[in-house]
């Protein structure tokens, strides 16, 4: 195997120690270690797990900690030799962790409670609760196919029970490319690490800064004054945070200039939007992404004036097309469902996200719901979220919510759940002049 086809996740991050060996790599409170520090450990790390716990290329472990340094060491540590890291979110049930690591079949489960590093080695039942890390560093390189999975993470299923998602070094590599990219993240600056690491925005976006030489700032805490203090005392200046972090942060100061601001995971109510767009005109960015996707599209600073409703235009190497039940491509303005294809997916082919929405004239791309959420009402299709997104706007409403109510005559109806103090006569004449009658 030669060429593309050898390139691992990790690559980046050997190449950003020796391009900035003494710059800080992962900061968590009072603690850091500089790029050089962090592959030395990677490399004891790796020492161990083969000599030691006699890890293959293809096996998989699991790895159940909240975000920290030594998660990042383990994590790069595993994956640079080809084994699969099962990440579990460390919110789950003990029931929860027990299914995942049975039906993944793991053959060594790590617990990481920093500084500490404890694992079980299902095959031999082989215990520690601290793993005793050695003096010697590995010293050869693992090469494997980089279609090869490095993290497997999950995502909520049909059915009620999460499904694994196998990412490949190959999304991983595409990502901690395209994303710095398009996201305006550089190897001079500062990453705060938000979302867990057990999902992949959270490893993903970590694993990107790294790759690129930036400093990674870890969040310990999620209360507004913490993280306002922790942006000013590092001069974080790039993150990647979810609508209700940027909720507790747009009303803050920061001492310094925020460069780049992306959230996603979630959509940005309409409030806040706006609010984020007036507070960082230069720096906010919403990306749009699945799991299995990695990022879709991205909506820039320099789309906030005419198309801030958007999710934005096609990220790099991202193919967008709106289509049909019967996969037939729509035109601009018609509403059907979001087919992808990106540089970063996790399986080949276009992609269903089983989100509805449209593409305008100048090919922005607007999210109006998800297909399983659609009200169906007297022959019609309604998207809670284009009835959500009109009654949000009224005056006194601070959320709602709209759901479809069985009907015997019309099929369903749409009921909204609001959250306010509003004048509801006032609220459906309002409606009814932005919304067609039906709705």
């Amino acid at each position: 195997m030669n060429g593309l086809t050898t390139l691992k996740a990790t690559d980046g991050i050997f190449s950003s120690s020796q391009r900035t060996p003494h710059r800080v790599a992962i900061r968590c409170g009072d603690r850091s270690v500089s790029y050089s520090e962090l592959i030395e450990k990677v490399k004891r790390i790796q020492h161990y797990c083969i000599n030691t716990l006699n890890l293959k290329i293809g096996d998989k472990v699991s790895l159940l900690g909240n975000n920290s340094i030594e998660y990042l060491e383990l994590l790069i540590a595993l994956i640079d030799i080809g084994v699969g890291v099962v990440t579990i979110n460390p919110k789950s049930s003990q029931q929860e962790v027990e299914h995942i690591r049975k039906d993944l079949v793991t053959s060594v489960n790590f617990i990481v409670t920093a500084p500490h590093i404890c694992f079980t080695d299902t095959r031999s039942n082989q215990s520690t609760v601290d793993l005793i890390i050695p003096e010697q560093l590995f010293t050869n390189n693992v090469t494997f196919d980089w279609n090869l999975p490095a993290i497997i993470t999950f995502s909520s299923g049909t059915t009620g029970k999460a499904k694994p998602i196998f990412i490949s070094h190959k999304a991983r590599v595409m990502t901690s490319i395209t994303m710095p990219y398009d996201w305006n993240w550089h190897g001079d600056d500062v990453f705060l690490a938000l979302p867990s690491f057990a999902t992949g925005g959270g490893s993903g976006s970590a694993l990107a800064a790294l790759y690129i030489g930036a400093e990674v700032v870890i969040a310990e805490q999620y209360s507004s004054d913490y993280l306002v203090d922790t942006i000013n005392k590092n001069k974080v200046n790039i993150m990647l945070t979810v609508p209700v972090i940027t909720h507790q942060l747009v009303g803050k100061t920061f001492n310094h200039k925020l460069k780049s601001i992306v959230s996603g995971a979630a959509m940005f109510p309409t409030d806040l939007k706006l609010a984020s767009s007036e507070k960082w005109p230069d720096s906010l960015y919403e990306v749009y992404a699945t799991t299995e996707t990695g990022p879709i599209s991205i909506l820039t600073p320099l789309d906030l004036n005419n198309k801030l409703f958007s999710v934005g235009r096609a990220c790099t190497g991202s193919n967008i097309k709106i289509v049909n039940e019967f996969d037939n491509n729509l035109p601009p303005g018609v509403q059907g469902e979001i087919v992808v294809r990106t540089l970063t997916q996790v399986y080949d082919g276009w992609q269903r996200t089983n989100d509805i929405g449209y593409i305008d004239e100048d090919n922005y791309l607007y999210i109006v719901g998800r297909a399983d959420d659609m009200i169906v009402t007297r022959g019609f299709n309604i998207h809670p979220k284009e009835i959500e997104d009109v009654i949000n706007q009224y005056p006194g409403v601070a959320e709602s919510c709209v759901v479809g109510k069985q009907d015997g005559r019309w099929g369903e109806l749409p009921i909204a759940f609001i959250v306010g103090n509003v004048e509801i006569k006032q609220l459906k004449v309002f409606c009814k002049s932005k919304l067609s009658t039906y709705k």
